[in-house]
């Protein structure tokens, strides 16, 4: 059986400057329709490959997720501002197929 990977996406709230999740265990397609929705908006946005399934049916709810938004949140926050626009993609580490 194919190991899917599964994307989590994760939106920037410019207001307290921290990053939230905004879904999570996206085929690769759902991930590319919900950023560029969110791009739509004005709002910049996160994808990461996540390492397993999240079991929390409720992406506002789950914990990896968080944790994920709260890295990413820590990370935007300790880069200089002229490396900040350079991705709007970080992967995180995967598990080998």
């Amino acid at each position: 059986m194919t190991k899917v990977a599964k994307k989590l996406v994760l939106s920037f709230d410019e207001q307290s400057q921290s990053y939230k999740p905004a879904g999570h265990n996206l085929l690769a397609q759902e991930s590319t329709a919900l950023t560029e929705a969110l791009q739509t908006n004005g709002t910049k946005s996160l994808v990461i490959d996540q390492e397993d399934h999240h079991c929390n049916f409720d992406f506002h709810r789950c914990r990896l997720c968080k944790k994920a938004a709260e890295d990413a949140t820590l990370k935007h926050t300790q880069t200089p501002r002229q490396e900040q626009h350079v991705s709007d993609a970080v992967p995180e580490e995967s598990e080998p197929d």
